[in-house]
């Protein structure tokens, strides 16, 4: 769900849906970030929230970014 809307450029459910799946107790994985930062980015949302989500990825679930995660939002992480 959340890269199905990403894909079709409706972030907010994008968002919407990882946030559920947090709250569920799910753990998210690198495909999960990739796209979720995918949406995040071509959301207007704040770019705090875009860096916030970059460095979860480290600190609250042990994944190391790969060069995708770098250049889906890249504006994003300066």
């Amino acid at each position: 769900m959340i890269s199905a809307h990403a894909q079709n450029g409706l972030g907010k459910e994008a968002l919407r849906y990882f946030q559920q799946l947090i709250r569920c107790g799910l753990h998210s994985d690198l495909v999960s970030f990739l796209n979720i930062l995918t949406a995040a980015c071509s959301h207007s949302g704040k770019i705090e929230d875009r860096l916030h989500l970059f460095e979860s990825m480290t600190k609250l679930y042990n994944l190391n970014p790969r060069r995708e995660h770098y250049a889906c939002c890249g504006s994003c992480i300066v």
